[in-house]
């Protein structure tokens, strides 16, 4: 548990970091997308949501795999696919 705890926390400190850099922009831009797409279908994620969704990913990678990935290849893990909105497959994203 307090390997857990850890990665948790470091996990946290890397995501802060990267967000004061500007490294997070591809997330942010993904979070305005999808929140765009969402609300034509009546759903939606709050951004605290969405940002619990990247530290859950960046952990799971992190305890599972031993990489600490803060990268665009984490949103099919983030963004669940909305049923009847068109959605850009992730490869064509103008973030990418």
């Amino acid at each position: 548990m307090a390997r857990v705890k850890s990665a948790v926390r470091h996990v946290q400190e890397v995501i802060d970091a990267a967000n004061a850099t500007g490294e997070l922009a591809w997330f942010n831009t993904a979070y305005r997308a999808w929140r765009l797409d969402a609300k034509k279908i009546g759903s939606g994620m709050s951004y605290a949501e969405a940002r619990a969704r990247l530290r859950k990913a960046v952990t799971k990678r992190l305890i599972t795999l031993d990489v600490l990935d803060c990268s665009e290849r984490l949103l099919p893990d983030i963004f669940p696919l909305l049923g009847n909105v068109e959605q850009e497959p992730a490869e064509k994203c103008p973030t990418r």
